[in-house]
């Protein structure tokens, strides 16, 4: 049994030396010490080939564009977050277009409905003096938006 151990002792200690073949992995080779290479022909690739490349993989592996529906919660901070009550659900609709693999364009609009309470009387349209408690209001929120992604 003891014998066993020290062979797996001894192969498991021998595993490093045996990854590096004799071979000393700071050396510097002698392509890195080469000082009379020029940057701009060492890096010689063709852009325009790649670039082309690049369109073609897109238009068969990309998506052109996506729509989107989502659900959720919209809430407010502050002293309007003080004042409303949200109502679920926010609904949100929109249209992706990607322009590749990178850049993305979308258009959208979003809606969600809140309320508010008014105790007291208020002015209305600027003339009169109200006394009556108006009580719940209700907000409808519509947005559009744009948006801009890169990936």
């Amino acid at each position: 049994m003891t014998c066993k151990l020290y062979l797996y002792i001894f192969l498991f200690l021998s595993l490093p030396a045996l990854a590096f073949d004799g071979a000393d992995p700071f050396q510097a080779e002698d392509d890195d010490l080469n000082i009379g290479g020029d940057i701009f022909s060492d890096f010689n690739e063709d852009i325009e080939s790649a670039q082309i490349s690049e369109d073609e993989r897109f238009y068969r592996y990309g998506r052109l564009f996506s729509i989107q529906f989502g659900v959720g919660v919209t809430t407010f901070t502050g002293n309007r977050g003080k004042a409303y009550n949200d109502r679920v659900p926010s609904m949100t609709l929109s249209y992706n277009y990607f322009q590749n693999f990178r850049n993305s364009f979308g258009l959208g609009v979003a809606y969600s409905k809140h309320t508010f309470f008014l105790g007291e009387g208020t002015q209305y349209r600027g003339f009169q003096q109200q006394s009556e408690v108006i009580g719940d209001v209700d907000v409808t929120m519509i947005r559009a938006f744009f948006h801009y992604r890169y990936y």
